[in-house]
């Protein structure tokens, strides 16, 4: 009984905490004449590329928001890609920026939802596992 206690204890900080990160970026260190943006999706997504005027500034995360620092005033073009296979739709889009001194910009994307086909999936590896591990338990006594 402690030790399920004990394991209990140990794995639960691991089970509630996200994998999804919030991300800054930083675009220059001076700090006049600039603003700031904050791009965050509806819900974290994962295989997520950001690319601010040509330039890659995110590769391959899970994210949950983004701040883009110290923008230089002026027209961005932000564009927001996340290639995971379990949306219904691709997930790419294509936002215009427009920075002044001092201004705090906060943009909302819209992350698709799940398609059926991956909760059947999901459903199919979950009943799979169960009946390899826990049948022949049963059938042990």
């Amino acid at each position: 009984m402690k030790l399920k206690k004990l394991c209990l204890l140990l794995f639960m900080p691991l089970l509630i905490s996200s994998c999804a990160l919030n991300y800054s970026y930083t675009y220059q260190p001076e700090s006049q004449n600039t603003g700031k943006a904050v791009i965050i999706p509806t819900a974290a997504t994962s295989n997520t590329y950001v690319m601010l005027n040509d330039s890659l500034i995110l590769k391959n995360k899970v994210v949950k928001s983004l701040t883009l620092e110290n923008l230089p005033a002026g027209d961005y073009i932000l564009q927001y890609k996340s290639y995971n296979s379990a949306y219904k739709e691709k997930l790419e889009k294509q936002m215009f920026l427009r920075v002044e001194n001092g201004s705090n910009l906060t943009e909302i994307v819209g992350v698709p939802p799940v398609s059926s086909g991956y909760w059947i999936y999901a459903g199919l590896i979950t009943a799979t596992i169960y009946a390899v591990l826990y049948i022949p338990l049963i059938f042990a006594k």
